[in-house]
């Protein structure tokens, strides 16, 4: 059927055997198109072991004579290589130095000091010459949002662009029809047959938009129904022969040899020389990302509508690139043909090139000097210190929005009052005014629906019910006061279930408020308040007496950053192997405690045995050690070793003779028997931590299964107050802040251990 049309492609005829379709046994869904219902296990990937990995070597490696010499690319990579600096050790920290400097994170000269030059306690944007940078995570960035004191000069080598698409010519089939597609409809059928066995491909909507805009380039200009192309159906197309292909190349890039893996990281390296850093103010500073998205299906957060759509191909052309072009450099020459779509001279925006990745997303893709850029880390410095000046007049704020809230104020003066208050008071996010037909439909404060609230007049609660950040559901019963409670009702009370709860701007009506009541205030400024001051109290109730102790600071550094997530509602889904990781974790706590009660055995029949068989001083320290960590008196220790016992301590006085394996038992001396008490004393306490760091891994685990503890230490807690709690009490910050979160905030490093967020009046 399909061989005969002239629009077709290359055509091969599959071997069905009497059968008119087969089976899709991809689709976990029977609603999707009229897919047949089936579920699908997905292979998991085989790893690569080390006899296979050699076989894999062998494989890809010609065999070499004596007399052949190294071609002269290997000789560069070795060369290359052998040039490579020596990697810096790790910094040890202890607690008597549990924070590093800034010259042993980064290394000497690998940075710019822009903090030497201002005031670290400056509480105002005038103080530090410049302005709040407002990254709120859950709202879309306009290339001016982050305006920052702007650079003099600035060149950079622009963004680099995907290679075009390679084909491997493995058919699409169809209806038991092979067709091996032109590269630009091979590519794009290549995006779906990746996401095989992922939970995009069970989504209707995913699978709808893929479909759409695959038929459109399937059917480019398409006037007469009968030119269409044979491939029409969703519910009859196979990518299974496409995703094994790529399966295959997984596989296979799992096995490459040593030598090829450090000429592609060198290769990857020198890109990333390349592209990656750029030249501000004479200073050579890390950018990022410097690599456009390449061609993809689109996913966005949560159950975003615009998901499985076809992401189009960057060229120079869709680039806006950032530049001191005026000075007169030129700009630099694109990795693939073409020219770039404009070139700007703007010294006050924290970006230095920007384009989109298609007509359905408003959002863009900025490339961006890194986190320990000086532009950065000001505007994350006046943020957390715009909140620190709030703890001063945060009583002044909260009854200026109460007086706000009274009836005989006019409603917008009402609605803007209460949306503060709901905001200080729960913590949600703030939301704003977005296009919901290529956005998900998640809300904050600011855009909620009368849809989104219950009120309960009797009890003067509120019920909160509404899909967040990543469309994860947020309920919560809140029981407010009067005022407060009086506005929601005003608001909902003609109004409609799908109608906004409040006038239509309200996000950038509060936040043009705040800004007049305290210069650089905004909701973002407000959330991150509450956040460091919840945070900064839990940690300055920290027992005495822990100084050094890791474990049980780290679970009280955890519960505190815990109940700050759960307050800004900072949620995630449950990760996929998050149970098979906890029946590991159990296991493992499991040995432990098996191992704890073994050692404590050896202690306590070693105990039996010295004191019953020598002469022990009563202030023998070894001895009074292992009585303590025991838990035991001298005179209830001090019986001779069971049979049970003796077999414990048969390996413990034993010893190889030279020239033969096996071991012989021997007769201990009492200072042997002291050694060998203290060192099985010393194992028990070891073997107590380990288990205690165990079973404190398997409850953190449990316990933040749904919560994202990363998301309030990158944006909103302020990283002063972790440095000095460390400080105080001799934590390894490197148990909490990852390097990504060192690297952010290297201004922070060297605050005391008694400073504190609320500074003084």
């Amino acid at each position: 059927m399909a061989s005969s049309n002239a629009a077709s492609p290359a055509v091969k005829k599959k071997k069905s055997k009497g059968k008119t379709m087969k089976a899709i046994p991809w689709c976990l869904k029977s609603d999707v198109f009229g897919i047949p219902e089936g579920t699908f296990l997905a292979p998991e990937f085989e790893k690569a072991t080390s006899t296979k990995r050699k076989a894999g070597e062998a494989k890809n490696t010609p065999k070499k004579r004596s007399n052949d010499t190294p071609s002269s690319q290997t000789d560069t990579t070795t060369s290359d290589a052998k040039k490579e600096p020596a990697k810096k050790k790790a910094v040890r920290l202890t607690p008597d130095h549990p924070v590093p400097t800034v010259d042993e994170l980064l290394g000497e000269g690998n940075y710019i000091p822009w903090w030497d030059d201002v005031d670290m306690e400056a509480l105002s944007k005038s103080d530090l010459s410049s302005s709040n940078g407002d990254d709120d995570d859950d709202e879309p960035q306009s290339p001016k949002a982050a305006e920052v004191e702007g650079w003099t000069t600035c060149t950079h080598n622009g963004i680099m662009f995907e290679p075009p698409y390679e084909p491997h010519g493995v058919p699409l089939v169809y209806d038991g029809v092979e067709y091996v597609l032109p590269p630009h409809l091979e590519e794009i059928a290549t995006m779906f047959a990746a996401e095989l066995h992922t939970p995009y491909s069970a989504k209707e909507v995913f699978c709808k938009n893929f479909w759409t805009d695959f038929q459109k380039c399937l059917n480019p200009g398409l006037k007469k129904k009968e030119d269409r192309h044979p491939i029409q159906y969703f519910k009859l197309a196979d990518f299974s022969k496409i995703w094994k292909h790529l399966n295959d190349e997984r596989q296979k890039k799992l096995l490459i040899s040593k030598e090829e893996k450090a000429a592609l990281a060198a290769q990857t390296k020198t890109l990333r020389d390349h592209y990656g850093f750029a030249t501000i103010d004479g200073a050579r500073i890390e950018v990022g990302p410097w690599k456009v998205e390449p061609p993809h299906l689109y996913k966005g957060r949560g159950n975003h509508p615009m998901q499985g759509h076809v992401t189009k191909r960057i060229m120079p052309e869709d680039v806006t690139l950032n530049l001191d072009y005026k000075s007169g450099c030129n700009p630099p020459t694109p990795n693939v043909p073409g020219r770039w779509g404009e070139i700007q001279c703007l010294p006050d925006v924290q970006w230095i090139a920007a384009y989109s990745s298609g007509e359905f997303t408003s959002t863009l893709k900025y490339m961006r000097p890194g986190a320990t850029s000086p532009m950065k880390g000001r505007s994350d410095l006046i943020k957390f210190n715009l909140a620190r000046k709030l703890t001063l007049r945060i009583d002044e704020l909260r009854k200026s929005i109460e007086a706000d809230m009274a009836a005989d104020q006019p409603m917008d003066t009402r609605q803007r009052a209460v949306v503060i208050h709901v905001i200080d008071r729960l913590a949600i996010r703030a939301g704003g005014d977005k296009d919901t037909t290529k956005t998900a439909d998640t809300v904050g404060v600011c855009n909620l629906r009368v849809e989104h609230v219950t009120l309960d007049p009797a009890t003067r609660s509120v019920s909160f019910d509404f899909l967040g950040k990543d469309s994860i559901r947020y309920q919560r019963t809140e029981v407010f006061d009067p005022l407060p409670f009086q506005v929601f009702a005003d608001s909902i009370a003609t109004k409609g279930r799908a109608e906004r709860l409040w006038s239509a701007g309200t996000h950038g009506r509060v936040n043009e408020w705040l800004s007049g009541f305290m210069p650089g205030l905004s909701l973002k400024v407000l959330r991150t308040f509450n956040a460091c001051v919840t945070l900064d109290k839990l940690l300055w109730k920290t027992p005495k007496g822990l100084f050094g102790k890791d474990v049980k600071l780290k679970e009280i550094y955890t519960e505190a950053n815990k109940e700050v997530a759960l307050m800004c509602n900072h949620q995630k889904s449950a990760a996929k192997g998050h149970e098979a990781s906890v029946r590991k974790g159990k296991q493992k706590a499991d040995e432990a405690k098996a191992a704890v009660e073994e050692v404590g055995a050896c202690v306590v029949a070693l105990l039996g045995f010295i004191l019953t068989q020598f002469d022990v001083d009563e202030d023998e320290a070894v001895v009074d050690a292992a009585l303590e960590a025991v838990g035991i008196s001298r005179d209830k220790a001090g019986v001779a070793p069971t049979k049970e016992q003796t077999k414990l301590l048969n390996p413990l006085f034993s010893k190889k003779m030279k020239g033969s394996d096996e071991a012989v038992e021997f007769d201990p001396t009492l200072k042997q028997a002291l050694a060998k008490l203290k060192t099985t004393t010393a194992k028990l306490s070891r073997t107590r931590d380990q288990l205690a760091r165990l079973s404190g891994s398997v409850t953190e685990r449990e316990s933040l299964k749904t919560v994202a503890l990363g998301t309030s230490r990158l944006n909103y807690l302020d990283p002063r107050i972790t440095v000095a709690w460390c400080r105080r009490e001799g934590f390894p910050i490197t148990k909490v802040f990852n390097k990504t979160l060192l690297t952010k905030f290297p201004w922070a490093l060297d605050v005391p251990a008694e400073w504190v967020f609320r500074p003084e009046e």
